[in-house]
């Protein structure tokens, strides 16, 4: 309730016996005292206070009516100067740090039907391995520890770790399990998503989603360290997640919106609850150790490469059969939601992979010229014609269209723009997207989805963003290392209100 509908309906309570249409007078005459306090709040005193409210020629009830407003307004400034923080503020005070550390653990993964559910199963104990952060927010380096799969010899279980090492321009990959270290060179362009997405990742190793948060409620609170902490809960689960469900408890503060614990339980189908991580050490601000980004392979890791023969890495491929005997391979690249909801998205689909046989794809050539932008897709033998949100259903189809290609060695690259029927108010693509494909071979009707796995998507607010991200994209695609001249912000800002007007 707004402090002014407050008041007045104390004033309405209040047992002072006059005149009706007095009241009113009186009561419009404190709100509007009351309203005049506020604006002038940083330099009233109390007496000044007073001298507002007895302007009213009715002193005998404003006064006593007075000592309700004066009740009112210290509880307003000091909610004023004391905000509660909830859940929903959590993402965007993570943001704002400079470091970043979380500790805890998390169940390996355990492939079920491999093991014998006697000797291993998911949230045993024997499971659990340690799962940390160190990420420097104001560069994007990041050092990442997470469990891998769960080990089992001669009945005994022990869980491996992974770990991810980036100095800025090196990723070093260590595999505990194996003993093995690998490096991969990051170009420019991946280093500025790379920055970008380590940035936002750190939300996503809370075990948080920022599309997921309104579903908490706040059921009770907690001493932690000697400071009272707000719990905040939620169940959820996810078309795309079948029949497993997941359930979080997390510990905010509410003087500071920041987190102090977070524990995730799992449940697939009637089975019981099992306790899936446990986040108990999260630190704000504080001061990273030496070396701790250091891309050095560690005493007893044999390096399976090295920094001079590092992998360079082209945009986020991730590649998916499309037939059974694998002789066609459709690749998801680069993914960008727009500020209207608009999706776009850079795929190929060759013969065979890395390196196709341009004998059988050479007529894609001119097929890709004759695209249209705003027009239909190219007739490859797979194609991704829509896409979806995984998690929340915005209920609106995506269309997709022709935007640009580029071409990189022996490769064309479809850059298309997918738009939903209505302009969508928030953002969907935090949770990455489904990506539909179906083929246009006579002799295969096979159709399905596959997700973006690793490659993600970008969120583009600002014309800055489109030209930082999504021409550089397209640029890292391209021969000649530009993006197409006819992709400006302006023109796709066009382009999908033209595309939005055909769909009505």
């Amino acid at each position: 309730m707004r402090p002014a509908r407050s008041i007045e309906k104390l004033i309405k309570n209040a047992d002072v016996s006059t005149d009706p249409i007095m009241d009113d007078v009186v009561r419009d005459d404190v709100l509007k005292a009351f309203e005049e306090s506020k604006a002038k709040k940083s330099a009233i005193t109390q007496p000044s206070m007073w001298r507002i409210i007895m302007k009213s020629p009715i002193t005998k009830l404003a006064a006593a009516a007075v000592i309700i407003v004066a009740i009112i307004l210290c509880i307003y400034q000091v909610d004023l100067s004391r905000p509660a923080y909830g859940i929903t503020d959590v993402p965007e005070i993570l943001q704002q740090t400079c470091t970043i550390h979380i500790k805890g653990w998390q169940c390996a993964h355990v492939q079920l039907g491999l093991y014998d559910p006697n000797v291993v199963r998911p949230g045993q104990e024997e499971t659990r391995a340690l799962m940390e952060y160190w990420i420097d927010m104001e560069t994007g380096r990041m050092r990442r520890t997470q469990p891998a799969s769960v080990l089992v010899k001669d009945d005994k279980v022990s869980p491996a770790v992974f770990i991810e090492v980036y100095d800025g321009e090196f990723v070093m990959e260590l595999n505990d399990g194996m003993k093995t270290a690998q490096f991969t060179r990051f170009s420019p362009y991946l280093q500025l998503v790379a920055k970008r997405k380590n940035r936002l990742n750190v939300v996503q190793a809370m075990l948080l989603s920022p599309q997921s948060l309104d579903s908490f409620k706040k059921t009770g609170q907690e001493i932690i360290d000697g400071q009272t902490c707000d719990i905040w809960e939620a169940e959820l689960g996810a078309p795309s997640w079948g029949d497993t469900r997941v359930r979080f408890k997390t510990w905010v503060s509410p003087k500071t919106g920041r987190l102090k614990m977070v524990k995730l339980w799992e449940r697939a189908g009637d089975c019981d609850w099992w306790e899936l991580a446990e986040l108990s050490q999260i630190e704000y601000d504080v001061p990273l150790p030496d070396n701790v980004f250091a891309t050095e392979v560690p005493p007893g890791y044999a390096a399976r490469n090295t920094k001079e023969t590092a992998d360079n890495p082209r945009v986020f491929q991730n590649r998916n059969p499309v037939d059974p005997r694998g002789d066609q391979i459709i690749t998801s690249y680069a993914c960008f939601t727009l500020s209207d909801g608009s999706v776009i998205l850079g795929w190929s689909c060759t013969t065979a992979w890395p390196e196709n046989k341009w004998e059988s794809d050479s007529y894609q050539e001119a097929m890709f010229q004759e695209l249209v932008p705003g027009g239909g897709l190219p007739r490859l033998p797979a194609e991704f014609y829509t896409v979806s949100p995984i998690g929340h259903d915005p209920g609106v189809q995506y269309h997709g269209r022709h935007l640009a290609y580029t071409r990189k060695g022996n490769i064309f690259h479809e850059w298309a723009l997918y738009v939903p029927e209505r302009e969508l108010d928030q953002y969907y693509g935090g949770l990455s997207y489904s990506l539909h494909f179906r083929c246009n071979r006579k002799d295969l009707t096979r159709h399905g989805a596959y997700t973006l796995g690793e490659t993600g998507d970008i969120q583009i607010k600002t014309k800055t963003d489109f030209h930082l991200f999504v021409l550089g994209a397209m640029a890292e695609l391209s021969d000649d290392g530009k993006a197409p001249e006819r992709v400006t912000y302006e023109n796709v800002v066009g382009l999908v209100e033209q595309i939005r007007s055909g769909l009505k």
